[in-house]
């Protein structure tokens, strides 16, 4: 038994990487830091909207249209981005 719980991993927004595009109100793109205990830490790219609550990962394969946005990304709105997404678009 703990008397704290024992967190093994978390995962971090980064908001000083945080960018916006004027083409695409609404939206912005940051990293997400996952670490985990033993493994190395890992950094990926995320689109966020911040009307819709939801994000996509951004990949080097990642296409984008000529409105700025990725074509063939997948969005998600799980409940366990919420909190990247609340950082990321709180002015």
């Amino acid at each position: 038994a703990y008397l704290i719980p024992y967190k093994t991993r978390f995962a971090a927004v980064d908001l000083s990487t945080k960018r916006e595009n004027p083409k695409t109100p609404g939206y912005a793109i940051a990293s997400l830091i996952l670490a985990k205990r033993f493994e190395p830490t890992i950094e990926l790219t995320q689109i966020i909207d911040c009307n819709g609550k939801r994000s996509a990962e951004i990949y080097t394969t990642t296409k984008f249209g000529e409105d700025g946005l990725p074509t063939n990304s997948v969005w998600s709105d799980e409940a366990d981005l919420k909190p990247m997404i609340e950082a990321v678009c709180t002015k």
